[in-house]
């Protein structure tokens, strides 16, 4: 009965675990950013736009800092 009660408990678990995820991080404004030579930085990939392998590319999230401190605070 202990078995039976551990594993409904994992499932359960993972199921809510997976529900919840994908309002936490999938339903985020998530953008892809690949290098521009021309501006020497990184620029949004407008959709139906091309990636190419060795492309320098990284995904970004636009963060509200009306919410921060106003001393700030230290990234780690």
């Amino acid at each position: 009965m202990i078995i039976i009660t551990g594993v409904t408990s994992f499932v359960l678990g993972w199921f809510v675990g997976s529900f919840f995820k994908s309002f936490t991080f999938k339903n985020q404004d998530w953008q892809v950013m690949k290098w521009n030579h021309d501006v020497f930085g990184y620029r949004p990939v407008p959709p139906g736009g091309k990636l190419f392998k060795g492309d320098k590319l990284t995904m970004s999230l636009e963060l509200d800092s009306s919410t921060f401190p106003k001393e700030g605070f230290k990234l780690e």
